[in-house]
């Protein structure tokens, strides 16, 4: 088990949301952990115990050593970097109590007495957990499939509890900002299976970092058999999530499998085939499927699959080569070292022909929430639209206004998440779960 329910919560959705003004949140950051760009609803006192951390705002940075905070004020996009090991203690302030503090962020001095109260805090005035983590493995046609399993407290057999199965995206595996949607998920009331796609992270499967969109779909399925089956789980109340190509799984599950009580996606692959045609056409498309074409001769003589970087420079031949690709890309593997930022080449002509929108129309009755980033250029916004407008009712359109493809993760955690919450609530039924401030 990973977090006990009477553990202090190490979740900062848990501080945004609790009852009391204030609440300190301790978290320790290895070496080189990046939280990318995201703003808080609370004003923050950010004070690292021990280490040095980096924090940037679209204006500048600052650099927060022991003895000094930082201020930041409420609604400010910002991003942190550890430089070495972090120990961090975090106050939060409700916005009703902030008139007397700045407006813009502030480098100050801590007292010995103040440092010692904010750790001291950290262990008083912080919400308690409110669900517990578990390994998980489960069969998926002879390869074990494997993740978290995250339980409300109080859920049992006696109290079953609707749940909600996810994955991450392309390329990804669970602890790549796909875990902190799971943490706000269980902290609103709901169960939460999360597993990393065969050949990434802890799953089994070969060969490694191949991404078949269709085996994606079966496992999503088997994933939702084994959810139902646990103990602590409504099988009656099953919902799925999704995001970017898991967007698109989901959305071919939930039209094929009425299993699935309600659906949620942001930024979701609909449109492969056309979304492809738009990176590379003409000559350029005409050198990829020769590509392709040597590739499957390569791999028919027993051959190893040749394998793409995802991200890189312009000048490379990665599969993501916009800076914001490159950022959120490096800063999603940070999050979990030892995997390797790469898929196979017979990965790339798979989404080629993989169009979820052909199934959204069929999506209905179950209720489908979709959430679009207004600048999106990897699942493009006006393919994402055109998909929406082809799903009948009941359905629900949600634009991420300015947002780009990456920045749902980040900057807009808090309103992507808290939009899938409330769709969950209406339509699996959960009792919001009390937060508990000491």
């Amino acid at each position: 088990m990973y977090m006990q329910a009477a553990s202090k919560s190490t979740n900062r959705h848990d501080y945004e949301q609790a009852e009391s003004p204030l609440g300190v949140m301790p978290k320790d950051y290895p070496d080189g952990f990046v939280v990318g760009w995201h703003a808080h609803v609370r004003g923050q006192l950010i004070h690292a115990v021990s280490g040095l951390m980096k924090v940037r705002t679209e204006q500048g940075f600052w650099l927060v050593p022991p003895l000094h905070a930082l201020w930041m004020p409420p609604g400010l996009l910002h991003d942190m970097q550890a430089c070495g090991p972090v120990a961090l203690r975090t106050l939060y302030i409700h916005p009703e109590v902030l008139s007397q503090l700045p407006e813009v962020p502030k480098a100050l001095g801590i007292s010995p007495l103040l440092r010692e109260l904010l750790v001291r805090a950290s262990a008083t005035f912080a919400p308690q957990t409110s669900f517990s983590r578990h390994d998980e493995a489960f069969d998926a046609d002879g390869v074990q499939l494997r993740g978290w399993l995250y339980l409300p407290t109080g859920s049992g057999p006696a109290r079953r509890t609707p749940a909600v199965v996810m994955a991450g995206g392309y390329g990804t595996t669970k602890e790549m900002f796909t875990d902190r949607y799971a943490e706000a998920f269980a902290t609103a009331g709901l169960a939460v299976l999360l597993y990393d796609h065969r050949g990434f992270g802890a799953s089994g499967g070969e060969p490694r970092q191949e991404i078949d969109p269709w085996r994606q779909v079966e496992d999503l399925r088997h994933a939702i058999t084994y959810a139902s089956s646990l103990p602590a789980v409504d099988p009656a109340r099953i919902g799925v999530w999704g995001s970017s190509y898991s967007g698109g799984h989901a959305l071919v599950v939930a039209a094929t499998d009425r299993r699935v009580r309600c659906v949620a996606v942001q930024v979701p692959t609909t449109h492969g085939s056309q979304t492809a045609q738009r990176r590379a056409s003409g000559e350029a498309e005409a050198a990829l499927l020769l590509r392709f074409a040597e590739e499957r001769l390569r791999r028919a003589r027993g051959e190893a699959p040749a394998r793409l970087r995802l991200m890189g420079d312009a000048n490379s031949n990665a599969i993501y080569r916009s800076q914001e690709a490159v950022d959120w890309y490096t800063a999603a593997y940070a999050r979990a070292p030892g995997a390797v930022p790469e898929v196979t080449l017979r990965s790339v002509e798979a989404a080629r022909g993989y169009n979820p929108v052909d199934f959204i129309d069929r999506v209905s009755p179950t209720a489908l929430l979709m959430q679009v980033a207004e600048h999106d250029r990897v699942t493009p916004t006006d393919l994402a639209l055109s998909a929406y407008a082809r799903a009948l009712e009941p359905k629900a359109l949600r634009i991420v206004p300015g947002a780009g493809h990456f920045d749902v993760y980040e900057r807009d955690f808090d309103s992507t998440s808290q939009a899938a919450i409330n769709w969950f609530q209406r339509y699996l039924g959960v009792r919001r779960s009390a937060y508990t401030a000491m």
